[in-house]
């Protein structure tokens, strides 16, 4: 009989077994109806190489029709399409994702990311568990939960912005930013500026409006960081129907940002705006 991969009996079991193993963790997310689920078992899941790399994972499949603590699960990382397969840290945090089947040849190279991520994200929670002030370790553990979750919300049919990594990446960004007065200008900047998107999501728009302000204003200025931050603000600005100050940032960054991407994209929203 050939190998095949080693399933933990529960999502709580694997999190336990990497968290002793400092090993990422493979969720397969599945249902009884969904025809490619049981296609992965038959074929990526029974290949030599994905087998032999899944040794350095802690895999576990969840049903997301099953037990109210496997739906509870699936909540969480918002999966509402089959199959999905997440990476995760041994803290929860997802590392990776992909949705729909993949053939082992493709499989396996996303197995070797996963891992090359994942070594990184446990690295950063290592040392937050040594001292929960590492501003390194929070800004780039900051920086990673918030790209996944914009892909995660991208990928959603209903955009669905996953709510818990919304919240991670608001905690890990505000303890940044407490205690990083002396890390880099463009660091610093972008995590106000990231921190802001957060922040906007939740709908919280004085705080976006003000940490967006407090970016542009650190000084030296950092052409690329703060034209995004001005276009955000124009954007802002718009959203809530202040036209003139939209104006008034978006002419900003065309005049201060010249050659950015984001002077290009604040060009495109005044000739929205129109004339005068």
């Amino acid at each position: 009989m050939p190998a095949t991969i080693r399933w933990q009996p529960s999502f709580e079991a694997a999190l336990a077994s990497a968290k002793a193993a400092g090993k990422p963790v493979m969720v397969d997310f599945w249902a009884e109806w969904c025809g490619y689920c049981h296609r992965l078992d038959r074929t990526t899941y029974r290949d030599p190489a994905v087998v032999s790399l899944s040794r350095k994972l802690v895999s576990v499949k969840v049903n997301t029709e099953g037990a109210a603590a496997d739906r509870k699960t699936a909540g969480h990382y918002v999966v509402r399409s089959l199959p999905t397969i997440a990476f995760l840290s041994p803290g929860g945090r997802q590392v990776l994702r992909i949705n729909g089947y993949a053939p082992p040849e493709r499989f396996a190279p996303i197995v070797k990311e996963a891992l090359k991520i994942g070594a990184q994200v446990i690295a950063w929670e290592a040392a937050l568990a040594k001292n929960p002030d590492d501003v390194a370790a929070l800004t780039a553990l900051g920086f990673h939960v918030f790209r996944e979750m914009q892909q995660t919300t991208v990928n959603d049919s209903g955009q669905m912005i996953p709510r818990p990594m919304l919240e991670d990446t608001r905690d890990l960004l505000t303890r940044a930013m407490a205690h990083d007065e002396d890390a880099a200008v463009v660091d610093r900047k972008k995590v106000r500026r990231t921190l802001a998107l957060v922040h906007g999501a939740a709908g919280k728009l004085a705080e976006t409006e003000a940490l967006l302000k407090e970016a542009m204003a650190l000084t030296p200025p950092d052409s690329e960081q703060d034209s995004e931050a001005g276009v955000s603000l124009g954007e802002l600005y718009l959203h809530q129907g202040k036209k003139p100050l939209a104006r008034e940032a978006f002419e900003a960054v065309v005049k201060q940002h010249a050659d950015t991407h984001a002077a290009a994209r604040a060009q495109r929203a005044l000739a929205r705006l129109g004339s005068r």
